[in-house]
């Protein structure tokens, strides 16, 4: 099975929005598996042309950007933007017949008053057991288990999904 790994460290569901976007038509993919992260994650657009993640742009001096993120992360816009970017993600998954399975670090709201008929939110249980280098991160065995866990709920959709059902 053909498979592309488009993440990005510390991006957020805007980021996720605009790579589909831009890459979909090329890859038509027919299932996407998203490790969906905190949904306060917003992309900065810095003067150089640069997409940052939730990262401060060079120009920008930690205290205008403390007062940007204080801004991004007031709960009614996160709710906003996130339900845009979703609903705009799912725009994108119809018109392909694509589906995608977003597994949640950190889910603060449900999206049961958006109809998202291509999105599967899925419930993730994990553990964190180790850390990484940094001390603030998931280490590589909770890395491990999140990996494990997400194939174990995914594999009966994509087996669904690509006709699979005679591989176990």
């Amino acid at each position: 099975i053909p498979y592309w790994n488009l993440a990005w460290g510390g991006s957020g569901t805007d980021q996720m929005y605009r790579y589909l976007y831009h890459l979909g038509p090329k890859l038509r993919p027919q299932i996407i598996i998203s490790l969906t992260s905190f949904l306060e994650r917003r992309e900065l657009f810095a003067n150089n042309g640069e997409f940052l993640p939730n990262h401060k742009p060079d120009e920008v001096s930690k205290k205008e950007f403390h007062s940007y993120i204080q801004v991004l992360t007031e709960k009614k816009l996160v709710r906003y933007l996130t339900e845009k970017n979703f609903a705009s993600i799912n725009m994108l998954l119809e018109k392909w017949n694509c589906l995608m399975l977003s597994f949640p670090i950190d889910y603060q709201f449900d999206f049961s008053n958006i109809q998202l008929s291509n999105i599967k939110h899925l419930n993730f249980q994990w553990k964190w057991v180790d850390n990484a280098r940094d001390g603030t991160h998931p280490g590589p065995t909770t890395n491990k288990h999140m990996a494990d866990t997400i194939f174990e709920q995914s594999w009966p959709y994509i087996k669904d999904k690509l006709n699979l059902s005679n591989i176990s």
